[in-house]
C-alpha cells in the first residue's frame, strides 16, 4: 500500500473512531473495514500504528486479525489530528455525502 493510502486509511479509520467515541456502548457500532474496501491485514496496520503513536486507545487483536473496532477510543493527540488536517477532514466528508446520498452503498 502506498504511503498516501496508508494516509488515508488511518485517517477514515480515525474519523470513524471519533464519530463512535461518544456513543455509550449498545450503540457503538464495528468500523466497517470490510465497506472501506481494505484488507483486514491493513486496517489492523493501520489500527497498530494509530495506537502505537496514541491516536487511539483500547484496541483489541489477536495475533493475525483485527478482532473488534467496539473498544476503540480516540485521544486528544488524535482529536488534534483530525484537526490539523483540514484538507483530508474536507475529503472525508465529500465521500461521506456521496455515500450517503447514494441508497444502494451501504456502510
Amino acid at each position: 500500500m502506498s504511503d498516501t493510502r496508508k494516509e488515508r486509511v488511518r485517517y477514515a479509520l480515525l474519523k470513524m473512531i471519533e464519530e463512535n467515541t461518544n456513543l455509550d456502548f449498545h450503540n457503538k457500532k464495528e468500523v466497517p473495514i470490510d465497506y472501506m474496501g481494505i484488507s483486514n491485514e491493513d486496517a489492523k496496520a493501520a489500527i497498530l500504528f494509530l495506537s502505537r503513536n496514541n491516536y487511539i486507545e483500547g484496541s483489541v487483536s489477536g495475533s493475525d486479525m483485527l478482532y473488534t473496532t467496539r473498544f476503540i477510543s480516540i485521544t486528544e493527540k488524535g482529536e488534534r489530528y483530525l484537526k490539523d488536517n483540514s484538507l483530508l477532514t474536507k475529503a472525508y466528508r465529500t465521500v461521506k455525502e456521496i455515500k450517503d446520498f447514494i441508497p444502494f452503498i451501504s456502510g
